[in-house]
């Protein structure tokens, strides 16, 4: 659109605006808007002969109410100033004598005092506690559900999310539970967490094997029989295979097979690893084992793609070992993924459940609550009579900086 077909906007005047209905009004940073807001809280007081009381106002942060309430009030001793008689005076001089009673709030404080205020139609308990600080008491609901968790999952599942290679994608951990509830989960219990319960059952058990392991426990099973057989065929042949992976004969690609990796780290981690295994007293903390990523260039598939072209892919019992452990540890893992996810699902339903409850249990509310709970209250049966209440008691509301509200807060 050209700037010569581009529709004119009219400077807007807050004199003319109909105080009636509903009026948005948009404006840049620095265009006056407070002076439009506290011109339009003169023309309330005089206009409609209202109360400070009478007329809501609505901002967002604690500063900008402060700053609000000098404005408003400045407002009206420059407006009485220069109409000291009749009885606009006489309208004004209460405004500024009653200025106290002004409901100008953060949409926290407005929430908070409409609670209190509205006990009976809001369902509020009237000794709810607010907790401005509520980090201690969402720390041990992270650790307390963490623990109660856990304590159904079997003890393979357990090895591999605490110590394997879920560890890393899932950092299933009171420290990571408790970042993911104040980071990620608001207060708002209605807000739909992806995917659903269903769908995170659903693919756990779309991704559970169903060919050669009828059951999770069978594959643990073959994992935990195919580490044991890689810890011997390892012990039994290290020589031979280093030996073989460093013979520049063999034609192995340099830029993989670095002789310097595979004798001062390679071969070490997989020394490593066999002794976790021989040192492990059961299965669950073998099957929670997580393979270096190097193996992938000792399995059968590896080696024959680390060979030059003009060579043969030389053959070993342990290639052999490493892909049988390599493959069952994928659909271990895969299985092992779908399991951490509905158990993560599970966690986001038990939080939202056991925090309400312990809050309704101790009285407590946490500032989002303030939000939730109103909003609650207006939807819940004694809303009509709560909104009855609440524009009796304000006849016109004012919000500033309306784009700052979220899905709740509108």
């Amino acid at each position: 659109m050209s700037a010569e077909t581009m529709p004119l906007r009219e400077a807007l005047d807050p004199w003319a605006i109909p105080l009636v209905g509903t009026s948005f009004i948009e404006a840049s940073a620095g265009t006056g808007k407070t002076h439009a807001l506290t011109t339009l809280y003169l023309r309330l007081l005089i206009e409609h002969d209202l109360r400070p009381a009478d007329i809501l106002v609505v901002t967002f942060t604690q500063a900008a109410t402060a700053e609000l309430r000098e404005r408003i009030r400045d407002r009206i001793r420059e407006a009485l100033a220069a109409a000291d008689v009749g009885s606009a005076g006489a309208i004004l001089r209460r405004a500024l004598q009653r200025f106290d009673e002004a409901a100008i709030f953060t949409i926290h404080g407005f929430c908070q005092r409409t609670l209190q205020e509205s006990a009976f139609e809001s369902g509020l308990a009237f000794d709810a506690e607010l907790v401005e600080k509520p980090d201690l008491l969402k720390q041990t609901l992270a650790h307390d559900l963490w623990m109660r968790l856990l304590a159904d999952e079997d003890d393979a599942f357990r090895e591999w999310l605490s110590a394997g290679a879920g560890r890393r994608r899932w950092t299933f951990e009171p420290g990571a539970l408790y970042r993911l509830m104040n980071d990620h989960l608001g207060a708002d219990d209605t807000m739909p967490v992806l995917p659903d319960a269903a769908t995170a059952r659903s693919e756990l058990a779309g991704s559970m094997p169903c060919a050669g392991a009828a059951s999770l426990r069978e594959l643990c099973g073959a994992v935990d029989a195919a580490w044991l057989r890689f810890a011997e065929s390892w012990s039994t042949r290290r020589e031979a295979l280093i030996a073989l992976l460093v013979d520049p004969a063999r034609g192995f690609k340099a830029n993989i097979y670095k002789v310097d990796s595979i004798r001062e780290s390679w071969a070490p981690q997989l020394d490593t690893r066999c002794r976790e295994v021989e040192a492990a007293d059961n299965a669950a903390v073998r099957v929670g084992l997580e393979l270096p990523d190097f193996v992938k260039n000792l399995t059968v598939e590896g080696i024959s793609k680390g060979v030059k072209k003009t060579f043969e892919a030389p053959t070993d019992p342990f290639f052999e070992v490493c892909s049988e452990l390599t493959r069952g540890m994928k659909i271990l893992d895969d299985a092992f993924d779908a399991q951490a996810l509905a158990l993560r699902q599970r966690f986001v339903e038990a939080v939202r459940v056991e925090d309400r409850r312990r809050r309704a249990e101790q009285h407590v509310l946490f500032f989002d609550d303030l939000l939730i709970e109103l909003r609650n209250a207006l939807a819940g049966p004694g809303g009509e009579a709560l909104c009855a209440s609440l524009r009796a008691r304000h006849r016109f509301a004012l919000i500033d900086e309306f784009q700052d509200t979220d899905a709740v807060q509108y």
